[in-house]
């Protein structure tokens, strides 16, 4: 991530902000967002299976499984996503709820019992470093409305 960040001249930034509080607080607090990312460690057979179990689910937006290229030899990055209210999604997206858009990673049989990685970078345009980690590393899973 910090690597794409600063090959996009994008800086990465203290999570900090300073206001005046009131009785109502209905002055905007100034916040950086933030780029996160979940990545998983997967043998080729591994890696197959998950990518099927996607395709199943109608949760990928990927044709084949080699277009999802790894971080590292054999990690895999599973959800990029971008964040204006910092942590939040990441929670919502361990889950299969009734809620916005999420990723639902629990839902995931080929994922029960493996470590997922979590990685949240604080920038100062959040957006810009999503769609740019998503053009240089696709990720594999869609968020999703529906229940899966």
């Amino acid at each position: 991530m910090e690597t794409t960040a600063k090959n996009k001249q994008i800086q990465q930034v203290v999570a900090e902000g300073i206001f005046t509080n009131t009785s109502t607080n209905t002055e905007t607090l100034n916040f950086p967002g933030a780029v996160y990312g979940f990545c998983v460690r997967l043998n080729e057979l591994e890696r197959n299976a998950v990518f099927a179990e996607a395709q199943q689910k109608r949760t990928t937006r990927l044709n084949s499984v080699q277009e999802w290229k790894p971080l590292e030899v054999d990690i895999y990055p599973l959800y990029w996503g971008k964040d204006k209210m910092l942590g939040a999604r990441i929670h919502q997206h361990r889950k299969n709820t009734k809620a916005t858009g999420l990723a639902r990673l629990c839902a995931y049989e080929t994922l029960h019992g493996k470590e997922i990685a979590c990685v949240a970078l604080t920038v100062t345009k959040y957006s810009e470093l999503e769609s740019a980690l998503q053009t240089t590393r696709p990720h594999l899973l869609l968020a999703v409305t529906r229940v899966l």
